[in-house]
C-alpha cells in the first residue's frame, strides 16, 4: 500500500481554521468540509469550506517561475435557529477569532474579510438562518508543488 499523498498548504490552512474556530466558539458545532446539512438540534454551526483558489505566478516567465503565489478563499459558512435568525452575533465572533491571527499559524501571507451573503430560511419545522462569510488567504507555495511552503 503506497502512503498518503501529502497535505497542500491549502487543506493544512484550512485544517487550521477549524481548529482555532472550534476553541474560539464555545458551544458551536464547527465542521471541515462538511458535506450533509445540519440537524436543528446542532445549531449554531459554522462549516468551513474551500471556495475558489486563484493562482499567480510572480516572475516574468511564468514557466520558469519557482513560485506560486496562491488565494484561497475560505467559505465560512454559520448557521444558526430563531425568528430572527443570531447569524449576526456569531458572526461577529467567526470574524475576531479567525482574524486575531493573519498568518494562520504562519501558514499564510495575509488574511482578509472579502464579503458576506445571508440567507433566512423558514420550514414547517424550523427557522434559522444562513450567513455564508468569504475570507481571502494569500499564501506561496513552491510552483511545483502545492505541499511546499515558500516565502514569509
Amino acid at each position: 500500500m503506497s502512503p498518503a499523498p501529502a497535505k497542500t498548504i491549502g487543506q493544512l490552512i484550512t485544517e487550521h481554521a477549524e481548529t482555532v474556530l472550534a476553541a474560539g466558539l464555545s458551544g458551536v458545532l464547527v465542521c471541515n468540509q462538511r458535506v450533509r446539512p445540519f440537524e436543528q438540534t446542532e445549531l449554531p454551526a459554522v462549516n468551513v469550506k474551500m471556495g475558489v483558489e486563484r493562482v499567480t505566478y510572480p516572475t516574468q516567465m511564468k514557466r520558469t517561475s519557482p513560485v506560486a503565489d496562491r488565494e484561497l478563499h475560505l467559505m465560512i459558512r454559520m448557521e444558526a435557529a430563531g425568528d430572527p435568525p443570531a447569524t449576526d452575533p456569531l458572526r461577529v465572533l467567526v470574524i475576531r477569532t479567525l482574524m486575531g491571527d493573519r498568518s494562520l499559524g504562519g501558514l499564510a501571507i495575509n488574511i482578509e474579510e472579502v464579503e458576506s451573503q445571508w440567507e433566512d430560511e423558514a420550514g414547517s419545522d424550523a427557522t434559522y438562518g444562513v450567513l455564508i462569510v468569504d475570507f481571502a488567504i494569500r499564501y506561496l507555495t513552491s510552483a511545483n508543488d502545492a505541499t511546499i511552503r515558500m516565502g514569509p
